[in-house]
Order: C-alpha cells, then structure tokens, then sequence
C-alpha cells in the first residue's frame, strides 16, 4: 500500500471529516468542474518526496514521507478552518496500522507517526477562484512494505 492510500483511508474513515466534506476528497487538485465545498487535496511537495531514515546496520525500513493537506472553502474563512482543525486532530500523532478495504487479501501499512511543524502550516485566499484553503505540511512515518519484506528475506 502507497502511503497516500493510507492518508486517503484515515481520512475517509474519520466520522468527523466525511460529515464535512462528504467524500469530497482528492489526490493532486481539485477538479475544476468541483462546485460543492469543503474539500480536501493532498499531494506530496514538488521540492522532494520520501526519505528513507538510515541506520548505521542498514536494512532500515522506516521512511519519511511529506505530504499537504489542503482544506478547501468557497463559503468562508470559517468552513475552511474547520476542515483543517479537524483534520489536524485526525492525523497529527497518529499511529498504527491503516487498511485499505478495496484489496483482498487485505493491503495494510504500518504507520510509526505522524507530525506536523509550526512552520509548515498556512492559509491562503485565492482571489481568482475565491477560495479560501489552508495548508499543512505532514510528515508520514511509515515502515515501507517492500524494504520490510526485503530486510526480511535477507540474512542478518
């Protein structure tokens, strides 16, 4: 599993998020033909993308992974800092092992922990389109399938 399914999964499942956005949630950017709000988009930064957090042993499985999460309103500023307020309490210091329900034999990822900075959190008017979005930079740690099932099957 791609750790964006997994984003993508906690927010879907969240009670709390859908009764805003109402599976109003998008990979990339929001289609332009969108006209109901609030909204969320998530993508990765265009600077850089995963990072693997090395060990002096090697064979370390755990990756760093940024991501943005865009809260969406045409409405207000208000709706829009809603959304993000609870999707802050959904995501931030989150742990544990996220399913994807569409897969069988089901697919899973072990998340270590979310987090996110002071510095990585901002909102935004966009005159143009008029809406209002706030942004905020979170930090995935994750055990990658792969190199775990990799570290795995190799000798120690």
């Amino acid at each position: 599993m791609q750790i964006e399914t997994a984003l993508y999964q906690l927010l879907k499942g969240s009670p709390t998020v859908t009764d805003l956005v109402y599976g109003r949630i998008f990979s990339g950017v929001l289609p332009k033909t969108l006209t109901l709000f609030p909204a969320i988009v998530y993508r990765p930064p265009q600077r850089g993308g995963r990072r693997v957090v090395r060990t002096i042993n090697g064979n370390c499985a755990l990756v760093e992974q940024p991501i943005f999460v865009f809260s969406a309103s045409k409405l207000n500023y208000g709706e829009a800092s809603r959304l993000d307020e609870v999707i802050f309490h959904e995501l931030d210091e989150f742990r544990g092992e996220v399913f994807d329900p569409t897969t069988s034999p089901l697919d899973s990822i072990q998340i270590e922990v979310v987090l996110t900075t002071e510095l990585a959190h901002s909102y935004a008017y966009i005159d143009d389109v008029q809406l209002h979005q706030f942004i905020t930079e979170y930090l995935f740690h994750y055990i990658d399938p792969i190199r775990r099932d990799r570290s795995v099957l190799s000798p120690q």
